[in-house]
């Protein structure tokens, strides 16, 4: 009698144990799909990196068209720009020693490739710019899909804790983007760095992205340099500084590259010197008296561009 009680008992907690086993299973599953809709509502409903950095852009790109200077000078670039060069109204000022009127509007994005500007490729051409210059990777730079993978989760991370309808990762927003160079160096940078770090700065650099002359971005950053020309601006390509290391990097990295820019028929500029490495926060990003030596050089090859332009339409136009 004992026994057979005893087995009842436990055939029910059997029984019970379960049902609180699936009931367990329902609401753990009833719980992640109403996570996962509100994820993907919540995400769907903020403002994605993509969005922002073009309507930022662009809006500063109308404001420049309407700016009243008789010369436009717009630089396209990745970060390496940034830390080179003043921001606009900076360069501007270097500008006034000359007879031109001359405005400036750079547009960078890290790790730019020139698919990165193609919201804003109409924008510039409507801008009527005189000068366009081109960071010179964004002829061939081919972004490597794990970039962007990495910025999707974390877009996906910060509109599931974060969101607040502005896009501010590591609080860095669009107006920072442009214009912050948060970089410093507590101690000068060394000439070299050691077998470890250059072992990771190339594996880091191998993992980025590749250059791809033959690819989509480089097609369509000769097209727009075409189409710039037949707009009458004088399109220039613009080597940017970095450091010996990072140059040894690059050849490690990608020895066949040859970012070669006689395809695309335009003029390279390249700062005629060369900084140390005690100029830089790290292996490409100038440090502030570096950068206002360099947009110094480079305020002043924009003047002369513009100038010698300038003497070239007087000149027809004295023939005609």
């Amino acid at each position: 009698m004992e026994s057979s009680v005893s087995h009842k008992t436990t055939t029910r907690s059997a029984t019970d144990g379960s049902r609180i086993h699936w009931e367990c299973w329902f609401w753990a599953a009833a719980f992640l799909s109403g996570f996962v809709i509100l994820a993907v509502l919540k995400i769907h409903g903020a403002n994605s990196p993509v969005d922002e950095f073009k309507v930022f852009n662009n809006a500063r790109l109308e404001r420049f068209a309407a700016h009243p200077a008789r010369h436009k000078v717009i630089m396209l670039g990745d970060s390496r720009l940034k830390y080179a060069t003043l921001p606009d109204e900076n360069m501007a000022a270097l500008a006034t020693g000359s007879d031109a009127s001359v405005a400036f509007l750079r547009i960078v994005q890290n790790q730019a490739q020139f698919s990165d500007f193609d919201p804003f490729l109409d924008g510039i051409l409507n801008a009527k710019p005189d000068l366009l210059i081109l960071q010179k990777p964004l002829l061939t730079r081919h972004r490597h899909n794990n970039v962007e993978l990495r910025e999707l989760q974390k877009f996906a991370v910060w509109a599931l804790t974060d969101g607040d309808g502005t896009w501010n990762p590591d609080g860095v927003d669009q107006q920072s983007l442009q214009y912050a160079t948060p970089c410093t160096s507590v101690e000068p940078m060394s000439e070299t760095i050691s077998d470890q770090e250059f072992d990771a700065a190339v594996d880091e650099v191998r993992k980025r992205g590749t250059p791809d002359a033959a690819g989509p971005n480089a097609a369509a950053a000769l097209a727009f340099v075409d189409a710039a020309r037949h707009a009458g601006a004088h399109v220039v390509v613009l080597n940017a500084p970095a450091t010996r290391s990072y140059w040894r990097i690059v050849a490690e990295v990608f020895p066949d590259s040859g970012l070669d820019t006689a395809r695309s028929g335009v003029e390279e500029w390249a700062y005629p010197g060369e900084f140390p490495a005690r100029d830089y926060c790290d292996l490409l990003h100038l440090l502030p008296d570096a950068r206002a030596t360099y947009s110094e050089w480079l305020a002043f090859e924009a003047v002369e561009a513009l100038e010698r332009r300038d003497r070239t339409e007087r000149m027809a136009q004295s023939r005609q």
